[in-house]
């Protein structure tokens, strides 16, 4: 299937690499204007090399901007949205993908751990959508991406804060599909599974032990293996397409068939 973003504007919060990087990716070779947003400006600036390198070899007018943000903090949101609107104009996409994987049992999650976890996966999302409400509004058209994890439907052991924020996720993108839906402004959930992303190279270096851990774990798996952040991002690619239209207030697992709740 054919999917065209063309002419379509996309934000992507945590985008310098791993799944927002590979999302940013799959829109912009559908022809979608990107912007890619981190804390970090120089892994900013080598993901956005990268993506107009791709990008000529597919949709020559597609544009990527990339910005400095840390969205959990307030005035950073506002005038980085700001910059977005003057840079690329109204937004049609917008994709929370935020946040590091906070993962340890009640007694030890720290007080700070819950509140950088809230500011950075719910709060960030609440506000960043609102943000590109009224652009959607006004278009009668738009696409909103909550990033979890399939902690937020079957929570597990040493996984506080994360599958709570998550968790929360879930319901925000339920209430956000209600009120879009008379504006035709769709909001989804993808939930992540076992991906091979950066991060498990960051926590395993070594490229023998990285693949015999990443061999492992897909023995857990139903289909067998991990997946890889091309999957994830061919399905966020399908949900803010057209081809989506109807799909809206959904929670969907991109897990292999790990999760034990559908």
């Amino acid at each position: 299937m054919e999917i065209s973003l063309l002419g379509r504007n996309a934000v992507i919060t945590g985008a310098s690499r791993g799944l927002g990087y590979a999302m940013a990716s799959r829109f912009m070779r559908s022809g979608a204007n990107v912007a890619i947003l981190a804390r970090g400006q120089e892994d900013l600036d080598k993901a956005r090399a990268a993506l107009a390198k791709e990008a000529a070899g597919h949709i020559k007018t597609a544009k990527v901007i990339a910005l400095s943000c840390d969205v959990g903090i307030a005035e950073q949101r506002a005038a980085t949205y700001a910059k977005i609107r003057e840079q690329l104009g109204p937004i049609d996409i917008m994709v929370n993908n935020a946040g590091e994987s906070r993962a340890t049992n009640f007694e030890q999650a720290s007080e700070k751990s819950w509140q950088d976890d809230i500011d950075q996966k719910l709060t960030a999302a609440v506000h960043f959508s609102k943000l590109c409400w009224a652009d959607m509004k006004a278009k009668h058209r738009g696409a909103i991406i909550n990033v979890l994890a399939t902690t937020a439907k079957a929570q597990a052991p040493n996984a506080m804060p994360t599958q709570v924020t998550r968790a929360a996720g879930m319901a925000l993108t339920k209430g956000m599909a209600f009120d879009g839906g008379p504006h035709n402004i769709r909001v989804n959930a993808l939930l992540v599974g076992q991906i091979v992303t950066d991060q498990i190279a960051r926590r395993v270096p070594e490229e023998a032990a990285r693949q015999a851990a990443i061999a492992e774990i897909g023995k857990r798996i139903p289909l067998g293996r991990m997946g890889n952040a091309e999957e994830f991002a061919n399905m966020a690619c399908f949900l803010v397409s057209d081809q989506a239209s109807y799909v809206t207030g959904t929670a969907i697992n991109v897990d292999g068939g790990l999760s034990p709740v559908v």
